[in-house]
Parts: C-alpha cells; sequence; structure tokens
C-alpha cells in the first residue's frame, strides 16, 4: 500500500511537470468533443464523494436549471480532458485542506446571459477549510508556491496543481479568482464560455489552442 501510495503520487508529479511543460512551451491544444455539461459534471463530482465520506467531509452539489431543459439536456464542446483536469484540481485541493467533519460545495451556474452563441459556464468550489493568507493568495497561481505554515506543511503537494489550473482556464478563454482568509476556507470561482452542441458553426470535433 505505500509503494503504491508513493508511485501513484509520482505519477501525478510527472504528468504535472510534462503538462506545466506543453503550456510553457505553447504545445497544449483543445480537442473538443459535443458533451452533455451536466452528466459530465456529475460524473468527476461523484468520484470524489467516497474520498469526501471515508474523511467525514460534506460534500454538496448545487446547479441551477439551465442544465437542462424541455429539449433534454444541455450539451456544449468542450476538452473533456483538460476540463476534468480543472474540476478535479479544484475539488482535490479544496479537500486537501478541508478538515474532518468540514463541508465544501460545488455549484455549478449556466443561468448567466450568453455572450452571442456561447453558453456562459460558472464553476465556485467552496469549503471552510484553513484558507490563505493574503501574502500567498497574491502568487497561489504561480508555479512551485505553496503557503509554509505549520497546517500546510501536514498537506502533500508539488505546488504545480492552481497554475496548472490557471493554464488551462486560460487556455479555454476563462477566468479563474480566489477569496480566501485564514481560518474561514477559501472559494474559487471560474468563469468559461463554451460553444453549445448542434450551433452550425461548430458541427464537428475540432482543435482550437493558442
Amino acid at each position: 500500500d505505500t509503494i503504491d501510495r508513493n508511485a501513484q503520487r509520482l505519477l501525478l508529479l510527472v504528468n504535472q511537470i510534462l503538462d506545466e511543460r506543453k503550456i510553457d512551451k505553447n504545445q497544449m491544444h483543445l480537442h473538443c468533443q459535443e458533451t452533455p455539461l451536466k452528466d459530465f459534471l456529475h460524473g468527476i463530482v461523484s468520484l470524489y464523494r467516497f474520498n469526501a465520506q471515508e474523511r467525514n467531509i460534506t460534500l454538496s452539489l448545487k446547479e441551477d436549471e439551465s442544465l437542462s431543459s424541455d429539449k433534454g439536456k444541455l450539451k456544449v464542446w468542450i476538452d473533456r480532458i483538460n476540463f476534468d483536469k480543472v474540476i478535479s484540481n479544484l475539488l482535490s485541493n479544496a479537500m486537501k485542506y478541508t478538515p474532518e467533519g468540514g463541508h465544501l460545495l460545488f455549484r455549478i451556474d449556466g443561468s448567466a446571459k450568453r455572450h452571442g452563441k456561447l453558453q456562459h459556464l460558472r464553476i465556485i468550489v467552496r469549503d471552510d477549510g484553513i484558507g490563505m493568507s493574503k501574502d500567498y493568495l497574491a502568487t497561489i497561481f504561480d508555479s512551485f508556491t505553496r503557503e509554509e505554515s505549520s497546517l500546510t506543511n501536514k498537506v502533500q503537494g508539488t505546488g504545480l496543481g492552481m497554475a496548472i489550473t490557471k493554464s488551462l482556464v486560460d487556455l479555454m478563454g476563462g477566468t479563474i479568482s480566489v477569496e480566501s482568509e485564514l481560518g474561514t476556507g477559501s472559494t474559487f470561482i471560474v468563469d468559461l464560455d463554451f460553444p453549445p452542441a448542434g450551433d452550425e458553426s461548430d458541427g464537428s470535433e475540432g482543435e482550437i489552442g493558442r
């Protein structure tokens, strides 16, 4: 078990370094597929429910009605792999710094007005964990940075997760912000715009990037 856990940590580190390298050299591209947004996001969250239960953390999922309609579930064109990385990084980061018995909220909001033909989506990940200092907030999206304290030093991490998350959100043309105070938890907000599936300008799988 110890060997397996450390092998998984090493694999995570290698993959993060490879992602960081690709992003730094502008070699990361998006490969978009038509995706039922609600099912996709629910699938990611469900993977973290078991870990949350093991640590006695309450993981709540809230969503607005925009993900479904009379015509069925909302479908958009997204890069599933990289969007998965964004959501997974936010959830795993929140869980790492939320103590046993804490609460974690994952909120999906697609009710904002569309930008032209694009479907707007806001993802909110809120925890009531240990929070972050103002000084660290200024560097949280920089590579290989971690807050040093008696609490955070007990949590293993590479200092790459949030940097990669920010780079992927930028690549997808979105924004990410964070609000936090020591002892009161943290809130990450991601805003993205996706082409709705079936739109005449996006009728097939494609590759986009910067």
